[in-house]
């Protein structure tokens, strides 16, 4: 979590940044963003 930021925004501003120009525009759009729990132990080794 801590490579992305505290919130969604840093999280979507990553995939913007490193995704294909389809999904990166989709993301930019301000509609699509949502709240979203993601668990971060599926990281964890």
């Amino acid at each position: 979590k801590e490579d992305f930021g505290d919130d969604i925004n840093g999280i979507v501003k990553h995939l913007i940044e490193h995704a294909d120009p389809p999904l990166s525009e989709l993301l930019k759009q301000p509609f699509y963003r949502y709240d979203h729990a993601y668990d971060w132990s599926l990281n964890k080794p």
